[in-house]
């Protein structure tokens, strides 16, 4: 069941002339907000989430959200201040919320909280966003309070090519609004026969939500500590496998840390070139400003 390797494989990796001709297109859109959900607990969506905007920041500027009710972002950023998503928040409540005055009254106040990482060397582009203080504070973040942030952040921060948001999947007002305001969706699973039977009520959730919404986000899927089940094609229906990554251990025995699979990653030239290079651009004013 497992392997003792480090190597993380990727699949079905587009030619070198195919990536090429796709980057021309790249470089001519704008933002692209790409949101990481679990689809089972220890789906390990935070590493991925993490790995993605590390290997994205080698070419562009990032930003890393965390809106985790519980955050890990500690585990693999850190900056100088200690300010967070909280601290947005709580100036909100006191700002005016309309959306032409949003840009002037939030949009500094989240400039304020952004960071740049210092803990990870080997990039010089990430930035990023503490999660809430405490565990309590999920609790007011409201629908209108998350789509303000993601507003402003869509409209006011233009130097950043990537924002890269780790979730999780909770049923609620905030999360339709992530999902609609996003313009890609990563899903971490196991592939297991338990992950499957989970997916498959996100999927039906993502439906259902489709049907309010017309300009819906690309859906992915990577299948992380993977056995290799014969449970594929059922996890994929309706996404797209960008990797497959078994469960590895040590030769030792230990369980390898967050961090070596993280450096493993985003040393591969192409970890996430599928991900990069799907383009199906979000109409600018449709969900962002609904």
């Amino acid at each position: 069941l497992y392997e003792e390797a480090t190597k993380h494989e990727m699949i079905s990796m587009p030619t070198p002339d195919e990536i090429k001709q796709q980057e021309k297109t790249i470089s001519s859109k704008g933002m692209e907000i790409v949101t990481f959900f679990p689809v089972h607990g220890g789906a390990g969506s935070s590493t991925m989430a993490a790995a993605c905007a590390l290997w994205l920041a080698k070419e562009y500027d990032v930003l890393y959200i965390n809106l985790e009710q519980r955050p890990s972002d500690s585990v693999f950023f850190s900056g100088e201040e200690n300010k967070c998503l909280s601290d947005i928040m709580s100036s909100f409540r006191a700002k005016d919320s309309s959306k032409k005055n949003l840009l002037k009254e939030l949009l500094p106040i989240i400039q304020k909280v952004i960071q740049e990482d210092k803990k990870q060397k080997s990039v010089k582009k990430l930035f990023f966003i503490k999660g809430y203080g405490t565990i309590n504070d999920c609790v007011d973040m409201t629908q209108q309070t998350i789509e303000a942030i993601l507003y402003c952040i869509r409209n006011g921060l233009k130097k950043f090519r990537y924002v890269i948001i780790d979730a999780d999947f909770i049923v609620n007002p905030v999360l339709e609004k992530i999902i609609t305001s996003s313009d890609k969706l990563v899903f971490c699973s196991s592939g297991a026969d338990i992950s499957n039977v989970k997916l498959s009520g996100i999927q039906r959730y993502l439906s259902i939500t489709g049907r309010k919404f017309k300009d819906m986000p690309e859906n992915f899927l990577i299948l992380n500590q993977y056995y290799g089940t014969n449970d594929k094609l059922i996890a994929v229906r309706g996404m797209q496998v960008i990797a497959e990554f078994p469960r590895y251990r040590m030769k030792d025995g230990m369980r390898i840390t967050s961090q070596l699979i993280i450096d493993n990653i985003i040393s591969q030239e192409h970890a996430f070139t599928k991900l990069k290079l799907s383009n199906k651009p979000k109409q600018d004013g449709e969900n962002h400003d609904q």
